[in-house]
């Protein structure tokens, strides 16, 4: 995945590539071409949004997990001090 500097410098790049393009191109190719810009743009921030919401969900397991292994560890060694206090 590119970072932010790396999209800006691809952003540009590709830009100036499609400046030159449409001044060779007709209206028509050029709405085209903005269009497909459109959905390659919102691609990538679908794509962004999934993964942000793929890390919340695994970041909430892990501290579920650790909550639930604190709880049995706490009830683990509760009944070992009930099992030696009640003889």
């Amino acid at each position: 995945m590119l970072d932010e500097s790396q999209m800006d410098t691809f952003a540009e790049v590709l830009a100036e590539k499609l400046r030159t393009t449409v001044r060779e191109s007709d209206v028509t190719t050029h709405a085209e071409e903005h269009e497909y810009l459109r959905m390659l743009i919102q691609e990538a921030a679908d794509k962004k949004a999934r993964r942000d919401r793929i890390k919340e969900r695994i970041a909430g397991s892990i501290i579920l997990s650790g909550g639930i292994t604190l709880l049995g560890f706490i009830g683990a060694g509760a009944l070992e001090w009930l099992r030696d206090h009640l003889k």
